[in-house]
């Protein structure tokens, strides 16, 4: 989420991926919950097989990485940059996972996902969302917010989340990733999530304390070797900063 804050843009571009149809992730007809002859939905508990789900999401990164490569092949020659800032999976009620993308609104951001539409099927996705779905910076956090923690009605109450997502990948498969030029800007990296529970476990006394680098602590972002706060996790984070030494940019 603060990469979406340490983007800084005036508008995030949002569309969702999902996985192809029962054509090729049949349903599981042992799982239906209505017997007989029906109509398979997800609404009534239909789920799609196990093991043609499996392999399908075992291929997803590979063919995401070669989709996404290409398309920024495709801006390139455009003179264009990346426009991503982050993706995450959620699982849908059928059981197999759809990819909601977020990018920085503007004319890559309008090629990228254009070019994400021409190729899915090339690279084994179904669906790609057409719609041109805008938001800012902070409603687009709100709507990410809700894969990661599951709240509110509908889809919510049934923990379709980043944490189902999460529960049944398959063993070091991501089910997020964000730019790694926002999280070098934001300096919410995996290492300064590191450094944070350091500095939480040193004060403990369980080690030595880290020296250098920089370290998440309550939501803060703080260069240990000066002290000094480097960012913000959030920006509408109205609390202090930890005490001495860390000071605020600029400070004595």
């Amino acid at each position: 989420m603060a990469a979406v804050e340490a983007a800084g843009v005036a508008g995030v571009r949002s569309f969702v991926m999902t996985a192809p149809g029962a054509d090729r992730l049949p349903w599981d007809e042992a799982a239906c919950i209505e017997e007989g002859p029906h109509h398979h939905t997800a609404k009534i508990g239909c789920r799609a097989q196990r093991i043609p789900v499996m392999l399908w999401e075992a291929a997803v990164p590979g063919n995401w990485k070669r989709e996404h490569e290409a398309a920024l092949k495709h801006l390139w020659r455009r003179g264009m940059a990346s426009p991503l800032i982050t993706w995450i999976d959620e699982d849908q009620a059928r059981g197999v996972l759809h990819r909601n993308v977020l990018l920085e609104e503007g004319p890559a951001a309008r090629a990228y996902h254009a070019f994400m539409i021409a190729r899915a099927s090339k690279y084994g996705w179904g669906f790609v969302d057409r719609k041109r779905n805008v938001a800012v910076g902070a409603q687009a956090v709100a709507y990410l917010t809700g894969y990661v923690v599951a709240k509110g009605g509908g889809k919510r109450e049934r923990k379709t989340d980043l944490s189902a997502a999460a529960g049944r990948a398959a063993r070091y498969r991501r089910v997020w990733a964000t730019s790694p030029r926002l999280t070098k800007k934001s300096g919410v990296t995996m290492a300064s999530i590191r450094r944070g529970r350091q500095v939480w476990a040193a004060k403990q006394g369980f080690c030595s304390m880290p020296v250098k680098g920089l370290a998440c602590v309550d939501w803060w972002i703080i260069d240990l070797a000066t002290g000094e706060v480097f960012n913000r996790c959030f920006r509408a984070q109205k609390e202090d900063p930890p005490g001495a030494p860390v000071q605020e940019p600029g400070g004595t």
